[in-house]
């Protein structure tokens, strides 16, 4: 049995990302507040619902399948490259993903003025599937930091990703308690 480590405590490069994920997700909110005055709460039609839907899967696809996939660093790159560039990756990444994962919201908002009759239960649709992928692939936690860490850290090159986000590294278990 694994002892769980001591609580990690938001350094403020984390608690800075953590809030931009945050103003994405209240932008999705606003906007969707936004539209309620631009148009109707007529029922959706099905194809728009259908086009959400499948919108909302392919940025799940997109999420699993590319969201997180980065090249190690080489070895023998200096500490102080090394941790610029994990921290461009790590930016990069996060920006990616959250592209992907407002995918949905965008389409329902396009959707939502092109059909006739357009519905804002479209947009809420879109937005609240965006809110929940942007939630679940994109606000940074320990897990996904140390994954990336790990990715990073492939050819031996440290990336100092988890001091800059103060993540303690995990390994697969902990020594069980003696005695």
């Amino acid at each position: 049995m694994s002892q769980p480590g001591p609580p990690v405590t938001p350094q403020p490069a984390l608690r800075t990302v953590r809030l931009v994920v945050g103003a994405m997700g209240v932008a999705l909110l606003v906007i969707a507040l936004a539209w309620a005055f631009v148009v109707p709460f007529a029922a959706p039609p099905l194809v728009a619902v259908v086009a959400v839907l499948l919108a909302a899967a392919l940025a799940a696809a997109l999420l699993s399948r590319q969201g997180r996939r980065v090249e190690p660093l080489p070895a023998g790159m200096p500490a102080d490259r090394a941790r610029d560039r994990a921290t461009a990756v790590f930016q990069s990444s996060l920006m990616l993903r959250a592209a992907f994962a407002e995918i949905p919201a965008f389409v329902a908002i396009a959707l939502s003025v092109a059909l006739r009759p357009g519905s804002w239960w479209t947009l809420a649709l879109g937005v609240a599937v965006g809110l929940v992928l942007l939630g679940l692939f994109v606000w940074p936690r320990p897990e996904g930091i140390d994954r990336l860490a790990s990715a990073l850290e492939a050819q031996g090159t440290p990336s100092s990703l988890r001091e800059t986000f103060g993540v303690p590294a995990r390994g697969p278990y902990d020594a069980p308690p003696s005695g």
